[in-house]
């Protein structure tokens, strides 16, 4: 993985926190609705498989991420919780890619 699916790597975990956030509240809400018994039960249960998917996706990117600071470390010997991703790095390739130049 790249430099830049370093960064891309952690905006997506970020992404997907906020996902985990926003079904908490939608699985929250339904099951306020099924207990006046405005939406049927099974809505309760497809949202609580939903928030449970979205954290399982949370799991996963996490895990990558942490295996690619392991990988960078072995190869630099550094600390693996010193390696984070750099914006600086993605904004220099975007700057590449637009052919202008890098200050």
């Amino acid at each position: 993985m790249t430099r830049i699916g370093f960064y891309y790597l952690q905006d997506f975990l970020n992404i997907q926190y906020r996902n985990i956030k926003r079904n908490e509240q939608i699985r929250r809400s339904i099951e306020s609705l099924a207990k006046s018994g405005i939406r049927a039960g099974v809505d309760n249960i497809i949202a609580e498989a939903e928030l449970s998917k979205a954290r399982l996706n949370y799991i996963e990117l996490k895990n990558q991420l942490k295996q690619l600071q392991l990988n960078v470390s072995a190869i630099s010997g550094l600390p693996y919780q010193s390696i984070i991703p750099d914006k600086v790095v993605l904004k220099a390739s975007d700057e590449i890619k637009q052919g202008n130049k890098i200050q």
